[in-house]
């Protein structure tokens, strides 16, 4: 038998299995598990676990741009090739944006004052495969463009010559 992680549809037949919701990015269903904060929660304690929630958005930003350039980086004859790891900040991003999502809206029914910058207002998945993308972009190597110097050298040289030609015969 083969192993069974490898074996994983890319959207699960059945989405709301368990009480997970989940997401497809770029082809790989995630299945993230959300719980609501208690009741008795203070506000102080929502906004910690917002701040927490953006940190951890962060934090996965960099790791999904290690991740990338780790692909591109040049390894020797002697190295394997690098084990590139995008589904663990992958399945954090996910989670705390849907967290975030919840805090939010709690924070200000509980007289706190809390709002949505621009990323959070995307969808889940949106947000995700915009990351994703940006760490991919941002990790392509550079290429530089070929020195024409000596093409161009030429043609200015021919330039010159067809005009001096041009002066005289006139």
């Amino acid at each position: 038998m083969g192993d069974t992680r490898h074996d994983q549809p890319a959207l699960p037949p059945d989405p709301q299995r368990d009480g997970i919701l989940w997401i497809s990015v770029q082809n790989r269903a995630y299945g993230i598990r959300l719980s609501q904060p208690p009741p008795s929660a203070r506000v102080e304690e929502l906004v910690k676990a917002l701040e927490r929630n953006r940190r951890l958005i962060g934090a996965s930003q960099q790791r999904m741009n290690a991740a990338c350039l780790e692909r591109y980086r040049d390894s020797g004859p002697d190295q394997l090739p690098p084990v590139i790891d995008l589904e663990s900040p992958t399945q954090d991003a996910l989670m705390a944006h849907l967290h975030i999502q919840i805090l939010i809206p709690l924070i200000n029914i509980q007289g706190g004052e809390a709002s949505f910058n621009r990323a959070e207002t995307l969808s889940a998945q949106e947000r995700v495969e915009q990351m994703r993308r940006l760490a991919e972009l941002q990790a392509l190597p550079v290429t530089q463009p070929p020195n024409n110097q000596q093409e161009t050298v030429i043609l200015i040289g021919a330039i010159l010559l067809a005009l001096l030609l041009a002066v005289l015969l006139l």
